[in-house]
């Protein structure tokens, strides 16, 4: 295993005071109040520090985006290891997306009314889904003669239904509609798609904004 010294480990803990600090000033502000000044001074660090780490605001921006994304993964990850069915976990890893939103006030802040924009959050969760359909297909679970065209559909509807739902103007029961919706362009008939998305969902424990830089298990965990 790789040790680090004394000085890269300060220049680690210094860079996730940066994030957390972003982090927690889009939840409060918004991603427009951000500059290094109000980074660093939240992050209690010499304004030098910000840029001894990232060229700009941008810059830490997309780092936090990705730190988003990766913790939504792997614990989409563990909400749907118990399942082999690409059905189920598309289904799970579907709801799951809505379920966050709605449950936890942080991240919906953080994800939904912060600012960053929506599409590049999504784009890696739907080429997560987008994997999973790819074995639903080459097993015969799922029957689709344009793959393209029905992701379009899915990304589109999956962006648009999220911020109508955090708007109020559908009610959260509509998470399993959409997730049924899912199945059924995929192939599978309106029955078992209700069944499949009508199951109890697995107990994991969400990590709640500020998020930490993945550990090492963690990163082995969303490769795998």
């Amino acid at each position: 295993m790789e040790t680090i010294n004394r000085s890269q480990r300060r220049r680690l803990r210094n860079r996730e005071k940066l994030m957390q600090a972003t982090q927690s000033i889009i939840i409060e502000k918004g991603v427009n109040a951000l500059n290094p000044r109000l980074i660093t001074a939240k992050a209690d660090l010499g304004l030098g520090t910000f840029y001894n780490h990232f060229k700009t605001v941008s810059e830490i921006i997309d780092a936090v985006v990705d730190l988003i994304v990766q913790h939504h993964l792997l614990e989409t990850a563990r909400i749907t290891a118990e399942f082999s069915d690409p059905a189920e976990i598309a289904a799970m890893a579907t709801r799951f997306n809505f379920h966050k939103i709605a449950d936890n006030d942080t991240w919906r802040r953080l994800v939904m009314d912060s600012g960053i924009q929506i599409d590049y959050l999504a784009a890696p969760i739907v080429q997560r889904a987008s994997n999973n359909i790819e074995v639903g297909l080459s097993t015969g679970r799922f029957k689709v003669d344009d793959i393209e065209f029905v992701m379009s559909i899915i990304r589109g509807s999956l962006v648009s239904v999220a911020i109508d739902i955090r708007k109020g103007k559908l009610g959260f029961e509509r998470e399993k509609s959409f997730a049924v919706f899912f199945l059924k362009m995929l192939g599978l008939d309106e029955n078992e798609a209700i069944e499949i998305c009508n199951q109890p969902f697995p107990s994991i424990k969400i990590s709640n904004p500020p998020l930490k830089a993945l550990d090492e298990n963690q990163q082995k965990l969303l490769e795998s």
